[in-house]
């Protein structure tokens, strides 16, 4: 029994191009908003026909409908912006009130800034002489100090002297002293001498 032929080949709708530009298929308006989405349909198919494979791509046809429907509207907005009025060549000037305000705001500001340099150069000037006057002051403190400390070395000296002349003095006080009391005792014993001589002599 000889084999069944294949079935026959169905031939699918072509794709409708309204004069508008859009494009539906599949129930999806505007496929040109959507580059790259296949519907179930536009997917390759491979068909057997008689031993030939046979290829149906939708996809061309959807591009090339997006494609037409793209150019379409870019002529459109050409036309459009054509008939637009054209750009002013030089911005309008400001008028004379709007002028002064401007040179009043910026004369303001330099007054502004003017005031705020001389006061920082205040403010460095009083620095200046706070630290000059902190340093005189502990250049005074020092140097009294340094006064005191020689006074005092003056007066430890002078006391020290006092005692060494005190120490002498009562050094010579015993001396004497002790020459006297020899003195004394020498005149005792040539009495007594010549008093026993004398009683001798008798």
């Amino acid at each position: 029994m000889p084999p069944m032929p294949p079935p026959p080949i169905q031939q699918q709708p072509a794709l409708p191009i309204p004069p508008h530009g859009d494009v539906f298929y599949g129930g999806a308006a505007q496929p040109q908003q959507q580059h790259y989405y296949q519907f179930p349909q536009q997917q390759q198919q491979q068909q057997h026909v008689r031993g030939v494979e046979a290829r149906v791509d939708y996809t061309a046809a959807v591009m090339q409908a997006t494609e037409n429907a793209h150019a379409g509207r870019h002529r459109k907005c050409h036309r459009h912006n054509a008939h637009a009025a054209p750009a002013p060549a030089a911005p309008i000037p400001n008028p004379p009130a709007v002028q002064q305000n401007v040179i009043n705001f910026q004369q303001e500001a330099e007054e502004q800034q003017w005031q705020q340099l001389q006061w920082e150069a205040q403010q460095v000037q009083r620095q200046q002489l706070e630290r000059q006057a902190a340093e005189q002051l502990q250049a005074q403190q020092a140097q009294r100090q340094a006064a005191e400390e020689w006074w005092a070395a003056e007066e430890w000296q002078c006391l020290q002297w006092e005692a060494q002349q005190a120490e002498r003095k009562a050094a010579e006080e015993q001396l004497q002293l002790q020459r006297q009391i020899t003195g004394i005792g020498l005149l005792k014993l040539s009495r007594s001498t010549f008093t026993r001589r004398l009683s001798n002599n008798i």
